[in-house]
Order: C-alpha cells, then structure tokens, then sequence
C-alpha cells in the first residue's frame, strides 16, 4: 500500500474544500448503521477518485449528545492523486491562503476556526493531520 500524503499542506485550500464537499454531498441523508458503513465508505471513495483523489475512506459511528440521534464520521486519508499535477505550486497556495477560500481563519483575529462538516455538524478531520 503506498504511503499517504504526508499531510494537507500538500493539497491546495480549493482541493481541500472540494473533498469537504463531496463529502457533505455523500453523507447527506445517509442512515448511520454499521451495515451500510462500508458501502458509503466505498461510494465516497469512488466520488474523490472520481474527482482526482486516491483515498482510504472509513466510516465512524458518533451518536448525537443531546438527540441520541446516530451518524456517520468520515475518516477519509487521500492517498495521492489520480493524476499528478506536476511540480507544487507555492504561488497558487499562497493566493487560495490569502484570500481565505476555506473560511479557516476569523476576520480580525487571525485565529483558525473549526471547519464544520455540513449536513451533521461533526468535523472533519483528515486522518494523520490530527
């Protein structure tokens, strides 16, 4: 099995969203049940790699605190691309960083805030970059 991307610098802020995306696209109205964990594991994978990205995908199982209600975590680990897009591009990160594509930073604190994964407000966390 290849190694995984060493970490998220090594994706652009706009991959970055677009996975998150896919992801909330994936997730919503899905049953958590560990019987359909695996196959929405596999439909997410095929939707990143459909959108260019090698990944190992699993899926937890979190109960909601105040409802009981349960539902799915993605842990999704992108492996690399489907197609290597060459050389990294500083200026390209540089310009989504600035202009803050992600939301991650707060306007006048500079401080990062958590990114909320739609549809259940858990996070989404990237495995290895915790």
């Amino acid at each position: 099995m290849p190694e995984a991307m060493e970490d998220m610098t090594n994706l652009y802020d706009s991959e970055q969203l677009q996975i998150r995306q896919i992801c909330a696209r994936v997730m919503e109205g899905k049953s958590a049940s560990p019987q359909n964990a695996r196959k929405v594991a596999e439909e997410l994978a095929e939707r990143l790699y459909d959108a260019g990205f090698k990944a190992n995908v699993q899926m937890l199982v979190a109960r909601h605190r105040a409802t009981g209600e349960m539902y799915f975590v993605p842990e999704v680990e992108i492996m690399d691309r489907v197609e290597h897009e060459g050389e990294h591009d500083y200026d390209r990160h540089r310009h989504e960083v600035q202009t803050n594509i992600l939301g991650a930073t707060q306007p006048d604190t500079g401080y990062s805030a958590p990114v909320a994964m739609p549809g259940n407000g858990a996070l989404w966390t990237p495995k290895g970059s915790r």
